[in-house]
């Protein structure tokens, strides 16, 4: 407290200002925690469903450390199912399916020296890669 407050409170009735001040702050404190508790109960809300499908790997982690954990593995996911997605739609145009009658062959993607099996690939060691490399190639647009 500050010396004029002191002052006034040793003047009549000090103890019973120093009680009603140190009341306030209390109270003051009281509501500050009070709206703690409730932003984290809103939390505990919306996370309940990490802690109901908790994964042998997130065992003992904070929640949102799991959520992060798992956003991340969901964004590697996305990013490599897109990359597969464009290969097939690149393969897709390459090919023009339009020029072979029979439907359930794979047309043959002249952009790229991929022969199946480990041995063989010495330049690229798998279609995927194969495949990356002749659509960043400058003769495919």
């Amino acid at each position: 407290m500050k010396p004029e407050e002191l002052k006034l409170m040793s003047e009549g009735d000090g103890m019973a200002c120093m009680a009603k001040a140190e009341l306030r702050e209390v109270l003051v404190g009281i509501e500050r925690l009070e709206s703690f508790k409730q932003a984290y109960m809103e939390w505990s809300d919306k996370t309940e469903w990490v802690q109901d499908s908790v994964e042998s790997g997130e065992l003992g982690k904070h929640r949102a450390d799991a959520i992060r954990i798992r956003f991340e593995q969901l964004k590697a996911e996305n990013e490599s199912l897109r990359k597969d997605a464009e290969r097939y739609r690149w393969i897709k145009k390459e090919s023009n399916l339009s020029d072979y009658e029979d439907c359930y062959s794979l047309p043959m993607v002249h952009a790229w020296e991929y022969k199946p099996g480990p041995e063989l690939n010495e330049q690229f060691p798998s279609l995927d890669e194969a495949i990356d490399h002749a659509i960043s190639s400058p003769e495919n647009p």
